[in-house]
């Protein structure tokens, strides 16, 4: 016998006020197994509205579990290990973020809100309220993602509209990363082991003239690196209590690996033998801490005279090395649907329809001769040396 997904009962009431209704309804609604998985207070007066209600709020999915407590929903969602996680690649370091975000500035304003309940004037209110508080643009528009992404799911896995659709998306003016200017790079391929640990400088060179992101440099296994063919091959990242994985956004390739940056790579792997890392820390088993290359970059800076002033004032940091070396590539006459294989970047469709293209319709020899004279003409005009 298949039991109804719904049954009504009714209560009688102690007739306290005239006119007060006698009895009051309610709904029980039932998951497959006939266990009750909620029950609900009607609105109706008469057995047949009590159905019509009924009948109503289970179409609307209120008793299959698409009306939870929203701040309910999201907290389980962004627990590892959860159906919504399962389903995405998330770092745990990404889901703790999300977690405390949302938890931090959104959890309180939406207490006991429910899915049905929810509309972006409620949650744009809510926004309006943080950034007068002083929370930054980009953390609301952080913790708005946290939501809408588990909101999107719900509304989804339910064949529900989904109320946040059109959500006001705080405008943003972030801060663009500086770069360094050919005369810079080459001062800092001209210091010598002698005024800089020659970690710190494959580290940054590893950025400048290859493009490699933080993660990527200390990901890079010896084994990634084709002296021969003068090549190196990007198919790792390094993230603290994550270990290993692949780079970012799947952008596994293959980059021209400049004479300057091989020696420096040879040079690292006899002052520390037997690491499997390129950028081997003070322990060979590990990669040189994030902590260390992001100082030692801020001591680069300042060996070839751009002091911390300066350095915040042109926002400077390790990450804009790519755009140092988008930014060289380019000058060196590298056609920009290259730059943006070498980089990594999927910003086209070309550049997503070739992104795992093999590596022979690509010219190396040709991308590596350029960035070498334009090195060279960096050094130069430093008064270095390639």
């Amino acid at each position: 016998m298949v039991r109804a997904p719904f049954s009504l009962f009714r209560r009688s009431m102690p007739a306290s006020k005239p006119g007060r209704p006698s009895v009051r309804f309610y709904v029980r609604f039932y998951d497959d197994d006939g266990k009750v998985i909620k029950t609900r207070a009607l609105k109706a007066t008469s057995t047949t509205k009590a159905a019509i209600e009924a009948k109503a709020m289970y179409d609307a999915g209120v008793g299959t579990g698409a009306d939870p407590l929203v701040v309910d929903l999201v907290r389980d969602a962004w627990t590892p290990g959860s159906p919504f996680l399962r389903k995405r690649s998330c770092s745990p370091s990404y889901v703790q973020t999300n977690n405390e975000v949302f938890q931090r500035h959104f959890a309180a304003g939406l207490a006991g809100v429910r899915f049905s309940r929810l509309n972006p004037a409620r949650v744009e209110k809510l926004m309006t309220a943080l950034l007068d508080a002083g929370v930054g643009p980009r953390t609301v528009n952080y913790g708005r993602q946290t939501l809408t992404v588990v909101v999107a799911d719900h509304a989804r896995a339910y064949r529900v509209p989904n109320p946040l659709q059109y959500l006001w998306k705080v405008p943003e003016d972030p801060r663009e990363r500086g770069v360094l200017s050919p005369e810079e790079i080459g001062r800092i391929i001209a210091l010598t082991p002698d005024l800089v640990s020659p970690r710190i400088r494959l580290a940054v060179l590893l950025g400048a003239l290859c493009g490699l992101r933080l993660g990527e440099v200390r990901g890079l296994q010896r084994d990634d690196v084709d002296a021969e063919r003068k090549l190196i091959r990007i198919r790792h990242n390094y993230v603290d209590n994550e270990g290993m994985k692949e780079p970012k956004a799947g952008s596994t390739r293959t980059v021209p690996a400049p004479d300057v940056v091989l020696e420096a790579i040879e040079l690292l792997a006899e002052l520390v033998p037997g690491s499997p890392y390129a950028v081997a820390g003070r322990t060979p088993a590990r990669p040189t801490s994030l902590k260390t290359i992001e100082n030692g970059f801020a001591g680069i800076l300042a060996l070839i005279g751009i002091d911390e002033a300066e350095r915040k004032e042109r926002n400077l940091v390790f990450h804009g090395l790519r755009h140092s070396f988008v930014s060289l590539s380019r000058m060196a006459g590298v056609s920009d649907f290259l730059v943006q294989k070498l980089a990594g970047h999927k910003s086209s469709a070309m550049m997503d329809r070739y992104s795992h293209a093999p590596e022979n319709i690509v010219d190396f020899s040709d991308a590596r001769s350029r960035m070498a004279l334009a090195i060279e003409s960096a050094c130069l005009k430093a008064g270095g040396e390639a």
